[in-house]
């Protein structure tokens, strides 16, 4: 149960921080006056991370939470 809904909450939580990492990025880049695909591609590239990172760090700390409830 912990595990399921620890990748719920990674999930929003990964997608809000997805939007803002792809939005700081795009801000950044876009003022080294890089190419506009390239913008797109290092925002979107930065906004993957983050949610992977999110969704990682959420799902260890739901198999820890699951591992102490049993």
């Amino acid at each position: 149960m912990a595990l399921e809904l620890s990748f719920v909450v990674g999930m929003i939580f990964g997608l809000l921080g997805a939007i803002m990492a792809f939005l700081i990025f795009y801000d950044e880049y876009r003022k080294h006056m890089l190419g506009r695909a390239r913008l797109w591609k290092e925002a979107l590239s930065g906004a993957a991370v983050t949610f992977c990172v999110f969704l990682l760090l959420s799902a260890i700390l739901g198999y820890c939470v699951s591992r102490l409830l049993q």
